[in-house]
């Protein structure tokens, strides 16, 4: 008989991010088993833009950089190349110019593993946490916090120097997740959060790529040196079952920003034509929002609260089966509706310009409900439904794509007209079939559970 093997993972590089600073400090690989023995530095390479190879990039030790377990290797750039005022030497030539394409490529366990990105600006301001803004939670959910730091950090550190503390002082077992461009974190609960305040204490270990740290700038001039510190910032999670404010005044300021904002586009949209249509003055509208961006936060946060709270609102006693088909049939309506397709042109045509607005909502709406959908399918792994061996968010990012794929980019370049509810639900169904054959707990012989979906599964 012949054994059927998984194929292994691949290589992963980090960060991820499409543009990184020009002083750029690290770089980490990622094996999918202990690497040390099949690594060569030969075979690591930066080749610019023509795919030759830069010379020299790295930092050359004498031993490796290795994890513990044998299965992340940190890469540093030649300090003498990224720092400043190093004399006219081309062993001090930036590795890294402002404008131009790069790519870092390993060769190692059978497989290349390639990140292309373009160089930005350089870094060099020490880190402040009075700088970060913080997506605050409901009480009494599993929501992620979500920290953005306005610049790319370093994912390692993030996870080991940055923890999330109670009003008494006890530590909070949270799950970091760094986003690919390494400017968000997202801290996941292990329990709900509790209504009182809680802080973000901050090591004097924490860094961005460039290695500034809070208080210290890596690159700086002589005698201007600040001393790495720790940090702290608090939150408070919001009320427990108050997702929305219903003021009527603010709904009507977050209904007449749709239009202007699907018509005009984030950046033409102008909060005095915002005025203008409400019919009243600009100092009432500043009343309820600071600025164009805290207005469009709230309206895209608006909508995506709306559908997550419609496409889990499940009927008591519903079996597990019909739970998976209702969910994937309410995100595909709601991802192929015509003012969700219009939302997200208007958000891909501005993220190039403005890439913390897509950012925004990337967060509140993409990325918190693929979120909240992993929480429901590992409620379905714990009852025996599903067997998702430990990776309930790439389950769910599963589901999406086969429910999604076949029809949202044609809506989205407007070439398929709007789909029809029977169309809808047949395209879920099929979505479903497809996802229960790969995550079914029949693959491993177990007997299918059909029991109700309890209530926590969706709360």
């Amino acid at each position: 008989m012949r054994i059927q093997t998984s194929p292994e993972m691949p290589i992963r590089i980090s960060p991820q991010a499409k543009v990184l600073p020009a002083n750029t400090l690290r770089f980490y690989i990622h094996f999918p088993r202990p690497g040390e023995a099949h690594f060569d530095r030969d075979q690591l390479w930066l080749l610019d833009e023509e795919d030759q190879v830069v010379p020299d990039p790295f930092l050359v030790l004498s031993q490796e950089l290795w994890s513990r377990d044998g299965r992340r290797l940190t890469v540093l750039m030649e300090p003498g190349r990224i720092k400043r005022g190093l004399g006219a030497d081309p062993a001090h030539e930036p590795a890294l110019v402002v404008g131009r394409t790069y790519s870092l490529v390993i060769t190692a366990l059978g497989q290349t593993a390639r990140h292309t990105f373009r160089v930005g600006d350089p870094v060099l301001e020490a880190i402040d946490e009075a700088a970060w803004r913080i997506v605050r939670p409901n009480a009494g959910s599993l929501d992620p916090a979500v920290v953005n730091f306005g610049r790319v950090m370093d994912a390692a550190l993030c996870d080991d120097e940055i923890r999330v503390v109670s009003a008494s002082g006890a530590v909070v077992p949270t799950r970091a997740s760094l986003s690919s461009d390494g400017t968000a974190l997202q801290l996941i609960p292990s329990q709900p959060w509790g209504a009182g305040e809680y802080r973000l204490v901050v090591s004097d270990r924490l860094e961005d790529v460039c290695g500034n740290r809070l208080g210290e700038a890596l690159d700086h001039e002589l005698g201007a040196a600040g001393r790495p510190r720790t940090g702290r910032i608090g939150f408070t999670p919001g009320r427990a079952n108050a997702r929305l404010n219903h003021d009527a005044r603010r709904e009507r300021i977050l209904d007449v920003a749709q239009g202007v904002f699907l018509e005009a586009g984030f950046a033409k949209a102008s909060m005095t034509t915002i005025a203008n249509r409400l019919g009243g003055s600009k100092g009432t509208l500043y009343h309820y929002f600071n600025s164009k961006d805290e207005l469009f936060t709230a309206y895209v946060e608006r909508r995506c609260l709306w559908r997550d709270d419609e496409v889990f609102n499940l009927p008591p006693g519903v079996t597990p089966e019909l739970a998976l088909h209702q969910i994937a049939r309410s995100f595909l309506a709601h991802a192929v509706d015509e003012t969700i397709v219009r939302n997200f042109r208007l958000i891909v045509a501005e993220a190039e310009r403005t890439p913390e607005v897509s950012h925004l909502f990337y967060e509140a709406g993409p990325r918190r409900s693929t979120l909240r959908l992993a929480e429901f399918l590992s409620s379905l792994d714990a009852q025996g439904v599903l067997v998702l061996e430990g990776d309930a968010l790439g389950a769910a990012q599963h589901l999406l794509a086969l429910v999604q794929s076949a029809t949202f980019k044609g809506r989205l370049c407007n070439t398929i007209p709007a789909l029809t509810p029977a169309e809808i639900d047949a395209e879920a169904a099929r979505g479903v079939k497809a996802f229960l054959r790969a995550y079914g707990s029949h693959r491993q012989g177990a007997n299918r559970r059909r029991d109700a979906v309890p209530a926590y599964a969706v709360q």
